[in-house]
């Protein structure tokens, strides 16, 4: 965990946008099973690395002078209330708020994140380009252990993540999680290839997206493969002529 932690420590040292767009990757990319036992709760790396982001989002935050504006800001503390309530009437409490914390005050805080962190056309590149490197290594491999059944999270990192020997997970905890990773992840790639300067960047970030398209499929189930074909449609719709061509 400290290996892939310190690199975005010394980045939101540097610069706290900068650094929040190489965690990032690492958000979308490393696996949740990599984690800790902190009694009842499970401090996978991703909250780990959202506390990391935390404590220097506060400080960097408290230093801008200008207000930021968060979108949508009533309508998600009125989700968080909805939340709150099903914690209050809950049968099990001690459940419960494990997930009032793990699910609702995570998202929440994490939009908080990004909302005040990514509010100009630089910072938003930054984010969109970490978001397809990760979906481009996901992607690779994932065809890599369809094939060769190798598979680095389980391999190298000794992780235990019980699975059939023909499902293809990655990182990801299940194969149809995998799945709509990459569902999600295409469409971001294909957008990036059109912004690839040069025809060989071009080709070569085309292939990315065959690829991810193909480890969608790898995933083995249909749920994935139909939100790949609606985000087809939707990079379609809302597309230049370039993309749907």
């Amino acid at each position: 965990i400290a290996l892939f932690l310190v690199p975005v420590w010394m980045m939101l040292k540097r610069d706290f946008p900068s650094g929040l767009c190489g965690a990032l990757v690492l958000f979308t990319m490393m696996p949740s099973t990599l984690c800790l036992q902190a009694g009842a709760f499970e401090l996978t790396f991703q909250r780990i690395l959202l506390v990391l982001v935390t404590l220097y989002w506060v400080p960097w935050l408290a230093s801008r002078r200008r207000p930021m504006a968060i979108p949508f800001i009533r309508l998600l503390f009125a989700w968080w209330v909805a939340n709150l309530c099903a914690f209050i009437f809950a049968i099990d409490h001690g459940l419960s708020v494990k997930w009032l914390l793990s699910f609702s005050t995570e998202i929440v805080l994490f939009y908080l994140i990004v909302s005040t962190t990514l509010t100009d056309a630089e910072s938003l590149l930054k984010a969109f380009h970490a978001l397809c490197v990760s979906a481009a290594v996901i992607a690779v491999l994932g065809v890599i252990e369809y094939y060769t059944q190798f598979n680095p999270a389980l391999d190298w990192m000794g992780i235990v993540e019980p699975k059939d020997t023909t499902d293809v997970i990655v990182t990801f905890r299940h194969r149809i999680l995998f799945g709509y990773a990459m569902a999600m992840g295409w469409p971001l790639l294909l957008a990036l290839a059109h912004r690839m300067p040069g025809r060989v960047r071009g080709v070569a970030m085309t292939g990315v997206v065959m690829l991810a398209i193909a480890a969608c499929y790898f995933s083995g189930s249909r749920g994935p493969w139909f939100g790949a074909a609606v985000a087809g449609a939707l990079m379609y719709v809302f597309g230049t002529p370039r993309i749907r061509k």
